[in-house]
């Protein structure tokens, strides 16, 4: 369940809402960057993650929106996110590596070892996050966000809800990586944009399904990611990699039915209807 703080609380309205988490969203990563934990690597992986649950809210925001705001702010925590993406790939690669257990990988273990940032570098990545950070924590608050509730949230949340089902529903054997990459995004999206109404909504019937896709799609990213930064050779660790990632693909089109069983319309008058 997500904390509190990141919920739209009971009688809370939703426009005073959305920026408030956004702002406490921001709080949290700088807090990060700036009081480190005992492991680097999940703060930086928390802080990019936060660039992403950010982008969900300004998808939400941005019916509301008149000019060029929007395309900013998003921009803005895309580039953020992505400066930090290289540090994450390499760690995520050795980690899928060793999930592996193959032996005769050492070498490559060390290339993606040796690929990873200093400690140093490390700290001027977070450190070049914060003042993107605070910058959209105080755009948010200029958005006009309707009176009524659901105003606010059903038109964003219902594109959201769109694009990931539509996505989702095509997904075939033998689809390029990208097409499961730009579902696996969206997903995402969904997936953050419905936890903010863990209180208000009833999400209990799809929360599981819908975090289990997720995942699946995350998981097959990795391994996509990890085929992409081996060198020549290795053909039966590329071959293993390919196989896990066909069997993720399988379990995954069988599960976007039952999650995405509604049209968008018929969704969100569901949530509504238990807000």
């Amino acid at each position: 369940m997500e904390e509190v703080k990141f919920r739209i609380g009971q009688g809370e309205a939703f426009g005073d809402a959305l920026v408030r988490i956004a702002r406490a969203r921001v709080d949290d990563a700088i807090a990060r960057v700036e009081s480190p934990g005992t492991d680097r690597g999940e703060d930086l992986h928390d802080v990019r993650t936060t660039c992403k649950r950010l982008r969900a809210i300004w998808r939400l925001a941005r019916p509301h929106i008149v000019g060029d705001l929007y395309r900013i702010e998003n921009a803005r925590l895309a580039e953020t996110a992505r400066r930090l993406s290289g540090a994450r790939d390499a760690r995520i690669a050795a980690e899928t590596l060793r999930g592996l257990e193959v032996g005769g990988l050492e070498a490559v273990l060390a290339r993606f070892e040796a690929s990873q940032p200093t400690a140093s570098e490390v700290e001027a990545m977070l450190a070049s996050t914060v003042g993107d950070l605070r910058q959209t924590g105080e755009a948010i608050a200029h958005v006009a966000f309707p009176a009524g509730d659901w105003d606010c949230l059903r038109p964003g949340l219902r594109k959201t809800y769109r694009q990931a089902r539509d996505l989702a529903l095509e997904l075939e054997d033998g689809d390029e990586d990208g097409r499961f990459h730009e579902c696996r995004k969206q997903v995402k999206y969904l997936w953050y944009q419905l936890r903010l109404l863990e209180d208000r909504a009833p999400i209990a019937d799809r929360e599981a399904g819908l975090r289990d896709l997720q995942k699946d799609l995350g998981d097959d990213h990795d391994l996509v990611v990890t085929r992409g930064m081996l060198l020549e050779g290795h053909e039966n660790v590329r071959a293993m990699l390919v196989e896990r990632s066909e069997a993720l693909r399988k379990r995954i089109r069988r599960a976007v039915e039952p999650v995405f069983d509604r049209p968008p319309k018929a969704f969100v008058a569901h949530l509504e209807s238990g807000a």
